[in-house]
């Protein structure tokens, strides 16, 4: 970042967390949009508009959370599967499955 440069809209200004949320978002003229933020660390909240290009790293920074969430998501629900999997197959290699069960 250089002198002047902006952190970006989804760095919180009060704590630095990278976590700022979009509230509200509209076009506003040409070549910027109005857009509410909130911080949900330290609670800060903004409202402003900002020129397009910025709301575009935004929605970009925004993408790539989203994305490392999904990621994770599904690493979570793959080794949740696999821990129950594993507990079944023992449960059957021990004879402890019974028609009650189902």
């Amino acid at each position: 970042m250089g002198i002047g440069a902006s952190p970006g809209l989804h760095i919180c200004p009060a704590c630095h967390s990278d976590l700022v949320q979009p509230i509200d978002f509209e076009p506003f003229g040409l070549g910027s949009c109005y857009v509410e933020l909130l911080c949900p660390n330290c609670w800060w909240s903004d409202r402003g508009v900002h020129e397009r290009a910025a709301v575009d790293r935004y929605d970009a920074e925004l993408e790539r959370g989203e994305t490392a969430i999904l990621v994770a998501i599904d690493e979570v629900t793959r080794s949740n599967m696999q821990e129950e999997l594993d507990r079944f197959a023992r449960a059957l290699a021990a004879d402890a499955i019974l028609p009650i069960d189902f």
